[in-house]
């Protein structure tokens, strides 16, 4: 479970990466972020 934990935190921080460099409109952002989010819950 803790290597779980590790891979979402790392996506979460690589996301935020590709929100300030390419803004938090792009489609696949968004679509990187809902899948993201389904995941954690």
């Amino acid at each position: 479970m803790e290597r779980y934990e590790e891979a979402t935190e790392s996506l979460t921080r690589l996301l935020s990466i590709l929100e300030r460099s390419f803004g938090s409109e792009e489609p696949y952002i968004i679509s990187l972020k809902d899948r993201l989010n389904k995941v954690r819950k």
